[in-house]
Order: structure tokens, then sequence, then C-alpha cells
């Protein structure tokens, strides 16, 4: 088995470790277990903190270690935190539980990107970065639908069953990692893992398009999670009954898939300052919606923002991993993550916190003016400033 397999498994490996049956009813878990919307989204802010601080460690640990042993010990904290969730019952149960899935998905942040495009680069095929890892974030965000729709009708049941019920899928994927071989990339031996990740973050900060793509990156992906985990309070609050939400999860993570797939088609198509405009001004018009007229009906809307979602990371990895040497790729494109989360884990509890507080409702305009702040930042780089990111 040689690594011209690696793309074929790891499109396996996705449909497995993509099958989290407890995703539309996470958050009403917690509240059914006596948790309050700004504690839940609270957990949400501890786990990207924790992200923060595993994230770039984590992407030099694949650079310097492997991409595939990065892969397989996501998988194994992934299944651990899982295991953990089914049992928990309270607020540090569950915080325990962040904790160990967080090392999980630090340890995957940036280091599948980096596995594929290295097999890319080993045979020759670099070109082909953007529609396969598309293909792959469309297998993904399909199973995470499929996952939504079987999970809804465990949680009709009981909500704690979706989330056992899980670890079957996450168990195959483990040893689906196994069959992985891992490219052939360049290894450049430093001191400590901290002198690695000063290089790193030096190279980023002083590459123009590089920095750009980061700090865009920040506020679209620290914004849209953080109003993700209002989803299904926000269901609740209109009125949908949870057997339902299953159904809506599954549309949503469809419209997600078929933008990942499709992303590089769509940049082609319109331009990628177009696309970033699109990224920016499509979940501000839904935020402003669901905020000034909260209906069962607009609940499909929130499929707009994770449309974008899907769009984004096949373009923004792209234009990062062309640009950046290989034994600093995984490093890099942690970075970029890392912002993401360094938002999110800030963001978060506010909105839960003005959730609480006020409504749901004021949470979805107030994300909406930070939004609109960023569309008039993209235009006065675009347009006034004429910045030339992207030659």
């Amino acid at each position: 088995m040689g690594i011209e397999n690696n793309i074929s498994r790891f499109y396996l490996y996705r449909i497995f470790q993509s099958a989290f049956l407890f995703i539309p009813i996470l958050i009403i878990f917690m509240l059914e277990n006596g948790l309050s919307i700004a504690q839940a989204l609270f957990i949400q802010g501890y786990f990207a903190l924790i992200i923060v601080f595993l994230e770039v460690p984590s992407g030099a640990f694949a650079d310097k270690f492997g991409r595939k042993n990065a892969i397989m010990l996501s998988s194994i904290f992934v299944f651990l935190g899982t295991l953990v969730y089914a049992l928990s019952h309270n607020f540090w149960n569950f915080m325990f539980a962040e904790t160990i899935f967080a090392i999980g998905v630090s340890l995957w942040s940036g280091t599948d990107s980096a596995f594929i495009y290295d097999t890319l680069k080993n045979l020759k095929k670099t070109k082909e970065f953007k529609k396969i890892y598309g293909n792959i974030q469309f297998i993904s965000f399909f199973m995470f639908g499929i996952g939504s729709l079987v999970g809804g009708y465990f949680a009709d049941i009981n909500l704690r069953l979706a989330i056992w019920m899980s670890l079957i899928p996450m168990g195959i994927a483990i040893l689906v990692t196994l069959t992985f071989t891992e490219p052939k990339f360049t290894k450049k031996i430093e001191v400590t893992y901290w002198n690695h990740i000063k290089k790193a973050f030096n190279y980023a900060k002083n590459h123009k398009q590089i920095r750009f793509f980061i700090i865009f990156f920040m506020f679209v992906y620290g914004i849209s999670e953080s109003m993700w985990h209002l989803n299904q309070p926000y269901f609740k609050f209109v009125g949908l009954p949870i057997k339902f939400f299953g159904v809506i999860y599954f549309f949503i993570f469809l419209t997600t898939a078929l933008a990942a797939k499709y992303a590089y088609k769509i940049e082609k198509s319109v331009g990628i300052k177009n696309t970033l405009y699109l990224i920016v001004i499509a979940p501000l018009l839904v935020y402003v919606i669901l905020g000034l007229f909260p209906s069962i009906w607009w609940v499909v809307l929130i499929a707009v923002p994770s449309f974008i979602f899907g769009m984004q990371y096949p373009i923004i990895d792209n234009y990062i991993n062309k640009n950046v040497k290989s034994h600093h790729r995984a490093t890099i494109i942690s970075l970029k993550n890392l912002s993401g989360m360094l938002l999110y884990a800030t963001y978060a509890p506010f909105v839960g916190f003005i959730a609480d507080i006020w409504s749901i409702t004021t949470a979805f305009l107030i994300s909406a003016l930070i939004l609109l702040i960023d569309y008039v930042i993209l235009s006065y780089i675009f347009h006034i400033k004429k910045s030339k990111v992207f030659n």
C-alpha cells in the first residue's frame, strides 16, 4: 500500500470520523443537564482557548513527527472526549470532556491540509489540491449531515443515546488511520518546538498574503463559529421541535458540503476579492434577519453562514499552502486556525452572556454589526488602499 492510496483512504477516514451524531443536540444536552446558555458557550470558548494554546505546538508536532501520527492521535483523543461527554452530567464533567476533545482537534487542525498537500506534492499533483481538499470538506460536511439525521432519531428517544452511538464510527476511523502512508516532506530539525514556532510566526508576520488571510480568517471564523452554537437555543426559542433538529442540520451540512466541493469554481467565476466579500456579507444579512424577525420559518437561513463556512477552508488554505515551505506548512496553517480560535474563545462566552441577559436576537444583531465593520475594512483595503495582497 503506497502513498497513491492516501487520498482514497483519507476519504474513507473522513466518512467515519465525521459521523458526529450528537451535533444537533449538544448545546441542548448541556441545557438539559442544568447549564445556562452562557455556561454552555463558556465551555465552547474554553475549548477554543485550549486550542489556542495547543494549536501551533500540535502543528509543530505534525511537522516534526509526521502527519499520520498526528491524525491518528487526534482520532484517539476525539473518541475519548466523546466517551467522557456520554458519561457527563454537570458543568465540570463537560469541561473535562472539552479538554480531551480539544487536544484531539488541535492535533487535527492544519495537519489534514498539510497531509493532503504533501501527498499531492509527492505525486506531483499539487494543482489538484483545491479540488481534492474541497472533496474532503464535502465528504466531511455531508457526513455531519447524515450523522445529524441519524443522531436526531436517537436524540428523540434519548439525548445521551446520540452521544453513545457516535463512538462506533469514531472507533472505525481510528483503525483507518493505520492504513495511511506518511508522505515525504522536508523535516528541518530545530532546537525546540518554540524555535520552530517562532520562525513560522515571523514568516507569517512578514508575508503580506499570509498575514492578510490569517487576520481575515480570524474575524470570519471567530464570529461564525460562536454564532453556530446559538443555533440550537434559537431553534428552541422559535418553537422548533427537537425531532426536527436533525433534519435542519442535515440541510445545513448539505449546503456546507456543496460549498466546500465547489468553492474553487465559485472563486474562479467571481474572483478572490468578490469571494471574500461574499464570505462577509452573506452571514451579515442572515444575522440581521434572524435578529429583527425571529420566526420558525427563518431557521433554514442558518444554512447560509454554513455555506460560507464551507467555502473558506479550500480557498484560504490553498493560498497559504502555495506560499509556505514544506517544513512550516502545518505550523502556518495552525497559526491561521489559532487566530480564529482566539477570537472564538473570547466571543462565544460574550454572545452567550448577551443571549442570557438580553436575548438571542440581540446576540445575532451584535454579530451583524461586527461583520459590517469587517466589510468596511475590506472595502478600504480593496478600493481605497488598493492593496495588492493577491499579487
